[in-house]
């Protein structure tokens, strides 16, 4: 008897066993597929992310290329302007303008009346003379018998 207590107990632990063996192997069936969707995710992610810096590229490389056209276009735009490509035939002469208001009036130098005074002749004539006789070593009086 006890050996059939035994087996029945055994035949009660192979099924106890049998049953968490199929629920651990469900579980890790949905944690492998669980892990495959994670993997997916994350190669899409890769994908999208390899796809937008390709099209950055090819987008920088397609303005760098326009960026080249428009170097020369306005190289070839300064040599014609240059050579006076551009330049066109003198059109009619337009009609004339109305006439602006008038501009206060001009100011006139005075000083001694236009210009110097006699105070400053006098001075320059002194300055003149005091520097001719530094030069010649000899006061000049007068010139052809004028006073200097």
């Amino acid at each position: 008897m006890e050996n059939l207590e035994f087996t029945l107990h055994d035949l009660n632990y192979v099924g106890d066993y049998k049953q968490y063996e199929e629920e651990r192997q469900a579980n890790e069936k949905i944690r492998i597929e669980n892990e495959n969707e994670r993997i997916a995710n994350e190669i899409e992610r890769v994908n999208q992310e390899e796809t937008r810096k390709l099209a950055e590229i090819r987008r920088n490389e397609k303005a760098e290329e326009q960026l080249a056209k428009l170097k020369e276009t306005e190289e070839e735009l300064i040599k014609k302007g240059e050579s006076g490509e551009f330049k066109g035939d003198k059109g009619d002469k337009g009609e004339k303008g109305e006439t602006g208001e008038q501009g206060l009036p001009g100011y006139s130098p005075v000083r001694g009346v236009d210009y110097w005074t006699d105070e400053d002749i006098n001075t320059m004539k002194s300055d003149n003379r005091d520097y001719i006789d530094s030069l010649i070593g000899t006061p000049l009086d007068s010139i052809n018998g004028e006073v200097v």
